[in-house]
């Protein structure tokens, strides 16, 4: 009976545990005294509560029974949205942010797949 070998992989394997991506880097933009003040009134006009969900979400840190808020852009800046244009502004919990990151990600890959 003929002796069956495998075939040495043509692709390098990568060990996961390992291979780390890239650190986030944050955009300058949102470290910017013009963000942080009209983030402030996006915040306080949406009265702390996801525009999404309806759910409230943290004023402060110490607050951890309730999501992390983020003021998000409604057409996001990449896609041409108005950077500091509260109207372009939303106040968003995390779950809900997340959410909308993904499918916009599906989106931007249906439209340029690889």
């Amino acid at each position: 009976m003929p002796r069956l070998t495998m075939a040495k992989p043509r692709v390098a394997v990568v060990d996961l545990r390992t291979a780390k991506p890239e650190p986030k880097r944050v955009d300058p933009f949102y470290q910017s005294r013009e963000w942080l003040k009209v983030r402030a009134l996006v915040l306080k006009r949406d009265n702390y509560t996801c525009q999404t969900c309806g759910i409230a979400v943290r004023r402060h840190p110490e607050e951890t029974d309730k999501p992390r808020a983020l003021v998000d852009h409604i057409v996001e800046r990449r896609d041409g949205g108005a950077d500091l244009d509260p109207a372009n502004l939303a106040t968003i919990c995390d779950p809900c942010h997340t959410r909308k990151t993904n499918q916009k990600r599906a989106e931007r890959q249906d439209r340029h797949p690889s």
